[in-house]
């Protein structure tokens, strides 16, 4: 996305995109190493590619959860903290940010990505907590 090569060495969500050099075994990988610095910039093609990704990644798939709070202890081991709302039986799954992941795990897509509908009432003010 910045004008630069990303060389994989194994698989991702962003290899095979058209805007990474992927390698396929070590070896590969070791030699192409020795000579990166040959590697010619990205086309700009490439880097429009991986902006839109980036765009996908970044605004497109992330959920604010506002039904379940998730934080860390402040703990040597920093174990992760769930809170779940009282009404959890009854009202849960209408929850926006609850509905639009039941959505997704319903749609059988490979990837979380909000379409506008879903973001309009993740944002909601109004929407139930």
């Amino acid at each position: 996305m910045l004008g630069l090569n990303v060389v994989t060495a194994g698989t991702g969500r962003y290899d095979r995109h058209g805007f990474t050099t992927d390698m396929t075994n070590a070896e590969e990988y070791r030699a192409l190493l020795g000579r990166i610095h040959e590697l010619p910039p990205p086309q700009p093609e490439q880097v429009e590619l991986a902006r839109r990704y980036a765009y996908g990644v970044f605004l497109l798939r992330p959920l604010e959860m506002s039904s379940v709070n998730f934080s860390y202890a402040r703990t040597q081991d920093a174990a992760l903290q769930v809170e779940v709302p009282a009404d959890a039986e009854t009202e849960f799954l209408r929850r926006p940010d609850i509905a639009a992941i039941a959505r997704w795990l319903t749609a059988e897509t490979e990837d979380f990505v909000m379409d506008g509908a879903m973001l309009r009432e993740c944002a909601r003010v109004d929407a139930p907590l």
